[in-house]
């Protein structure tokens, strides 16, 4: 296949989620990434939710077009492999507790001197430094420590955890986008690096208006259900059958909205002539156009909006989204070795859009290969 990453070579020795969905990503992207696993392999091997024929969809997901090479790295002649693999590759990933790689004889900063042009990328819940550097976490322990948590969820309804795994998935996200830039880098200079990314650090600067209030005006704000913070009308309405989304994120899109609503009385109303006012009488808003959206179906609402060209949709299962047309067109959902998976968000004009064909590996699946292809 023709992928920008073609010819990278990446030694993976991450487990779990956040480093597996950075090098799944780098997979997708034409780089080839051979995992490094224990006796047992991944843990995440273990985890449901199974396929039919008893594989983790979890581990399968986000490990397809891998290679496995099962290691012990206290074992010397495992260490050597390793250590020729390594003089062959462009990247090197991880995701251990700071101190781990170290222990290991495999300390960072002595291999980007070793191999200069090594990009080696550290991925841990805070960092490899500050005073909570050695802190064991897992994603639900860092939407509660970085305030995630706080304005998340119903209104007087006490801190709620995201539906998705969003501090694992954004630093996996943000190791794959370091690593593309670094190896930008080294084309220019030779030179490898050290990219050092923290959980903590990538969901902080996700956290937009949670982070704007208290930086520009030092107030912590709370959970407000599906509603935004700082623009109205923006919610979920309950229509006769089932609810939808209505965003109206400027004045023009809101007089096109009441339009629609048949409530044109509303646009000169002077509690909501601006973005401001809407959301200062936000309450009485919504309870105004809860009415109205009540009295017909999510199917009559969506079309009107649409025609008047205000943002909305349907609020779908998963399921529901899987079947939706767009996302066949989208080709995000793929076939991987027989068996279901998410496509790649990334569709270029020039290269191969999609995803890596092989799926997941077993464990040590390419041992036997790589060390004939990797012998001294």
């Amino acid at each position: 296949m023709n992928k920008p990453l073609s010819g990278i070579t990446v030694l993976d020795m991450t487990h779990v989620l956040s480093g597996p969905f950075c090098t799944m990503h780098l997979a997708d992207n034409g780089a080839r990434v051979i995992k490094i696993e224990r006796e047992k392999g991944d843990e995440s091997r273990y985890f449901a939710p199974f396929y039919e024929n008893g594989k983790s969809a979890y581990f399968h997901l986000i490990n397809r077009g891998k290679e496995s090479l099962r290691l012990n790295l206290k074992k010397i002649e495992d260490f050597k492999l390793f250590e020729r693999i390594l003089s062959k590759a462009d990247v090197l990933v991880e995701n251990f507790r700071p101190g781990t790689m170290e222990k290991l004889g495999l300390c960072p900063k002595q291999l980007i001197k070793k191999y200069s042009q090594l990009v080696v990328c550290s991925i841990s819940g805070f960092g490899q430094t500050g005073p909570m550097a050695q802190t064991p976490s897992y994603d639900t322990v860092m939407q509660g420590v970085s305030g995630a948590m706080s304005f998340t969820g119903k209104e007087g309804g006490g801190p709620t955890r995201l539906g998705i795994p969003v501090c694992d998935l954004s630093a996996g996200i943000y190791a794959f986008g370091a690593i593309c830039a670094a190896l930008v880098g080294r084309a220019k200079t030779g030179k490898g690096t050290w990219i050092d990314i923290g959980m903590l650090d990538s969901v902080w600067t996700l956290l937009e208006s949670g982070i704007m209030n208290v930086l520009a005006k030092g107030k912590d704000i709370l959970g407000v259900g599906n509603r935004h913070h700082g623009i109205t009308p923006f919610d979920t309405f309950e229509c006769a059958d089932k609810p939808i989304t209505v965003c109206c994120a400027n004045d023009a899109i809101f007089m096109r909205a009441m339009e629609v609503l048949g409530l044109p009385e509303l646009i000169s109303h002077p509690n909501y002539k601006t973005n401001a006012l809407r959301t200062q009488h936000e309450k009485e808003l919504r309870q105004t156009l809860a009415d109205v959206f009540k009295t017909r179906n999510a199917e009559h609402w969506l079309k009107a909006l649409a025609e008047g060209g205000v943002p909305s949709g349907p609020v779908n299962t998963v399921g529901q989204a899987a079947q939706m047309p767009q996302i066949q067109a989208r080709e995000m959902v793929q076939d991987s070795g027989g068996l279901p998976v998410f496509g790649t968000p990334f569709k270029y004009s020039e290269y191969d859009s999609a995803i890596a064909p092989k799926p997941a590996p077993e464990v040590d699946a390419d041992g036997e290969a790589l060390r004939r292809e990797f012998a001294e």
